[in-house]
């Protein structure tokens, strides 16, 4: 028989956890108040976090603003400032009177990732990761997050993918695309098949037609535009960049469109300066 040990350990002292109505005046005191310093602040994390404030998409989700016992924060210098920034009053939840060291162990877990949240969400996918990606390129580039040739400017939030993915279920057949597409240009699969998926909006045939000579090598010749981009794609240097693999995608599209031929898909202005993406036609 197992011995049965009980704990008679009772927890700390003087930790007391309570839900507050925090605004921009009660942040302040809470950041001021703390005489070490965090982690680096995020800005992006932080402006995507007021984003959902402003708009009512923030939930109270048990985590927590942690204060030691002189006062000082830490842990929730992102989202105090984001409520500042939001310029709004939120209910939080605030743990009062930790011991200092506890700041060694937090955030030390594994996070869960967006295609985490997608299955706890009741999706079901083999490629969520994918999927998960392309909802952040989608949305980031609704958001103004993913403007020129370049990688995402601004955080996204895992509720903005799980509402884009309810709301486009058929991106899943974009996602087999650029995995398709994958083997054969050995371009990362989510840039392409989010490209694939906007250009499906506007017209399903012609994306089709598009993609196929560009996949099959079946152009018309070198300043097609559908055989410059190819070429484009050969080069390692831009095949992991998601603003130039859409950008250039985009812009070969509409030089397509329009029977337009092209020599090059450069990924700089004359001056240097990355190119902004184009918005296809």
């Amino acid at each position: 028989m197992t011995d049965v040990v009980e704990r008679t350990d009772a927890p700390p002292l003087g930790i007391t956890a309570q839900l507050e109505m925090i605004g921009p005046l009660e942040a302040m005191g809470m950041l001021s108040a703390s005489e070490v310093e965090n982690r680096n602040l995020r800005r992006r994390v932080v402006s995507g976090y007021a984003d959902e404030m402003r708009s009512g998409k923030w939930l109270v989700t048990g985590e927590t603003i942690k204060i030691d016992r002189e006062g000082g924060l830490i842990d929730g210098q992102h989202r105090l400032n984001a409520i500042i920034e939001a310029g709004v009053t939120l209910p939080v939840l605030v743990v009062r009177g930790l011991d200092r060291s506890v700041i060694r162990v937090i955030d030390t877990a594994i996070r869960r990732s967006a295609a985490d949240s997608l299955r706890f969400a009741g999706f079901t996918h083999p490629n969520m990761e994918a999927i998960a990606s392309v909802a952040r390129l989608a949305v980031a580039r609704n958001s103004g997050g993913l403007n020129t040739y370049g990688k995402v400017q601004t955080a996204i939030s895992h509720l903005a993918i799980i509402e884009w993915v309810t709301e486009n279920p058929d991106v899943t057949e974009s996602v087999k695309f650029g995995y398709a597409a994958y083997k054969k240009l050995g371009i990362v699969p989510s840039p392409l098949a989010y490209a694939h998926w906007r250009l499906s909006k506007i017209d399903d045939v012609e994306t089709a037609s598009f993609f196929e000579g560009l996949t099959m090598l079946a152009t018309d010749g070198a300043t097609d535009p559908r055989y410059v981009l190819f070429r484009a794609f050969a080069n390692e240097a831009h095949r992991t960049n998601p603003g130039v693999i859409i950008g250039r995608t985009f812009t070969a599209w509409n030089a397509w469109r329009d029977r337009q031929t092209i020599k090059t898909l450069p990924v700089v202005d004359a001056n240097g300066a990355a190119l902004k993406i184009p918005e296809p036609i």
